[in-house]
């Protein structure tokens, strides 16, 4: 049996929260870099 391996382990913490919270939520670039500034995300 050959062991198993990883590639690649996925995209970092936080790596797409632009992209959730803009596009999919559509949240404002202003309420985006609050949420940035008070480090919730």
């Amino acid at each position: 049996m050959t062991p198993g391996g990883v590639d690649w382990t996925g995209p970092a913490l936080g790596q797409h929260n632009v992209e959730v919270l803009g596009g999919l939520l559509g949240m404002a670039e202003d309420e985006i870099a609050a949420l940035k500034e008070q480090k919730i995300i």
